[in-house]
């Protein structure tokens, strides 16, 4: 496949953000989520792990992840609390959109703080 050229480049962006926007926010999917945001927020990792890497818990959950998709561990070079993230290639199989979760952002009142924060 050749280089595409930038607008195919966007319109695939686009529709590969929209399609996986679309998949976060299903009820099912949202479920977990609510499961994970209730969980202590040192425990989410391992909640991650258990749970949302794994195809019979998230089934179990009545969540059934696209096949172009992916659910994966992901961190980053500054260290943010990233949890995981979807991914799903784009037609050219090079390039892929991913939507990351970061710990920070899921909150929950039952939630702790986490270590290092000042109010």
């Amino acid at each position: 496949m050749t280089v595409p050229d930038s607008a195919v480049l966007a319109e695939w962006v686009r529709a590969g953000l929209t399609e996986i926007g679309e998949f976060v926010t299903l009820p099912e999917f949202r479920g977990v989520l609510d499961e994970l945001e209730a969980t202590a927020y040192e425990e989410r990792p391992s909640f991650v792990q258990r749970v949302l890497l794994q195809p019979s818990e998230l089934e179990a959950r009545g969540v059934y992840t696209p096949e172009d998709m992916t659910i994966q561990r992901s961190s980053f070079g500054d260290n943010r609390p990233t949890l995981f993230c979807v991914s799903k290639m784009l037609p050219d199989q090079k390039r892929k959109v991913t939507i990351t979760f970061d710990n920070d952002m899921i909150s929950s009142e039952q939630a702790e703080e986490p270590m290092g924060s000042s109010a």
